[in-house]
């Protein structure tokens, strides 16, 4: 599908993406060049591109040698609006990496709320 802005969308569904799929889920929401076109990858499920989120904040958080609150809440922010997810804070961010069982990325963001005290 080609969008407003020229280009062009390739819509996936979810089983593409993740353990079972032939894409990882850092896929979602990106751009690739295929040829001498850029392509938009997307998956229409938000279950898949919440599985995203979690996945790109997870390996940021991970790898960054130090990230403050506001470093981290512009981060997830930004993804968010990249994955059409809306507004997504901290907050939100650590009900869903418990909900879906990432025990390592809710303790860096229970730590980075607790920076102003705002612990879940």
């Amino acid at each position: 599908m080609r969008l407003d802005s020229g280009m062009v969308r390739a819509t996936l569904p979810g089983r593409c993406f993740g353990g079972a799929g032939p894409l990882s889920l850092s896929k979602v929401g990106s751009f690739v060049m295929l040829g001498g076109d850029f392509f938009h990858v997307w998956c229409g499920d938000e279950r898949v591109r919440r599985a995203a989120l979690v996945e790109r904040v997870d390996a940021y958080l991970s790898s960054a040698i130090w990230v403050d609150r506001l470093d981290a809440e512009g981060l997830v922010g930004r993804i968010g609006r990249q994955l059409d997810l809306g507004e997504v804070d901290l907050v939100r961010l650590y009900r869903i990496a418990v909900q879906v069982g990432r025990s390592g990325l809710a303790s860096h963001l229970e730590r980075l709320l607790a920076e102003t005290g705002a612990a879940s």
